[in-house]
């Protein structure tokens, strides 16, 4: 058994988590000045008062959920990476979604791979990661009719490399959307299932591997996780993948 360190994984996802807390941090300190600025000039107005209160009070919970999902990815000081199956990871997955997919109106095509595809990895980030980039394939069809809804889910080796792919047939993304995509905030959906793309991708940049979009696919889009095979040295911090960071 290997692990995957406390401080590897962490110096791949400081930067994101930075990222997601510096906006209600700055909003709160923001909201925080302006009510003592009133209260300063001798300005009651009870109204305008809650409303600050509130931002700040909804901004707190924000940053209190950001750390929530911190302390839950280094829950137990290190991830064991254990040998996992990229086809079982996927299949597990895809149970746990099930329901929403029904909810949805959406189908999905799932093709495993013929043969394992070993790697080691902490399987629950992993399924988190997966879980992702299929609720962002749903919502990516929500627009058409539920007959005309697809995603497909795939599991390949290309190489030394082990991909989950998933495809969908919406309305699709430009190169700049892709980039933005992995930006905090850009996506953001509170009520949604999974972890943002941009901590998706530190965790599998942490693994060793890379999540990107195929800007070589045009017709809706598709996300493509990346892994090295098991018996692979794991590369570090932004070593990745086929498809590059």
């Amino acid at each position: 058994m290997a692990h995957l360190s406390r401080a590897s994984l962490l110096g791949e996802l400081s930067g994101a988590f930075a990222h997601e807390l510096n906006q209600p941090l700055t909003s709160i300190l923001a909201n925080t000045q302006v009510a003592r600025q009133m209260l300063g000039n001798g300005e009651t107005d009870a109204k305008e008062l809650e409303e600050i209160l509130a931002d700040i009070e909804a901004d707190d919970r924000r940053a209190a959920t950001v750390i929530a999902q911190l302390r839950h990815l280094l829950t137990k000081g290190e991830a064991a990476l254990e040998s996992a199956d990229l086809n079982t990871i996927t299949a597990a997955t895809m149970k746990l979604i099930a329901s929403e997919l029904v909810t949805r109106q959406t189908s999905v095509r799932f093709q495993r791979f013929r043969d394992t595809v070993p790697v080691l990895a902490n399987a629950t980030q992993l399924q988190q990661i997966v879980l992702n980039m299929v609720v962002n394939a749903i919502d990516a069809t929500h627009h058409l009719p539920p007959a005309e809804r697809g995603i497909d889910v795939s599991v390949r080796r290309n190489g030394k490399w082990g991909d989950v792919i998933v495809t969908d047939n919406g309305s699709g993304l430009t190169r700049e959307m892709m980039d933005e995509a992995f930006k905090p905030f850009v996506s953001t959906k509170p009520k949604g299932l999974g972890l943002g793309l941009s901590i998706c991708r530190s965790i599998a940049r942490a693994h060793g591997g890379s999540l990107r979009f195929d800007t070589e696919h045009t017709s809706g889009a598709r996300i493509v996780l990346s892994l090295p095979l098991e018996g692979r040295t794991h590369e570090q911090h932004g070593i990745s993948g086929p498809f590059g960071g």
